[in-house]
């Protein structure tokens, strides 16, 4: 029978998914990682104590030039360019006047994305 499956790692985070015939399910998973029949949402979910959850909400919240309420750790994403956090706080020292796409991504946490125009 075809099946719905989904693949993850140690920490909850969907991988992949797919479908295959139900006997193959398990040889979907590499070292490492644990493959499960069933759907998911590989943008929205995770596996937080073996169940399919969705992914809550940033908290992150953009004030001014300065990022709050961060997640540790966490990485900050500015117009592409990857920054590594460390600090529940980012006071962001920008330095054109044009508009800046920021991202914080914190897994499990659903990725929070701004837009500062200075």
């Amino acid at each position: 029978m075809i099946v719905n499956f989904f693949v993850h790692d140690s920490q909850g985070r969907i991988l992949r998914h797919g479908i295959c015939v139900d006997t193959d399910v398990p040889l979907q998973a590499a070292d490492g990682e644990v493959a499960v029949e069933g759907p998911c949402n590989i943008l929205t979910d995770y596996v937080k104590d073996g169940e399919v959850t969705p992914r809550p909400a940033s908290p992150v919240a953009l004030a001014g030039q300065t990022l709050t309420n961060v997640p540790v750790p966490a990485v900050v994403v500015i117009d592409g360019t990857r920054y590594d956090c460390t600090e529940d706080h980012v006071e962001l020292d920008l330095p054109y006047q044009k508009t800046y796409a920021i991202t914080v991504e914190a897994f499990p946490y659903l990725d929070a994305n701004f837009t500062l125009t200075l």
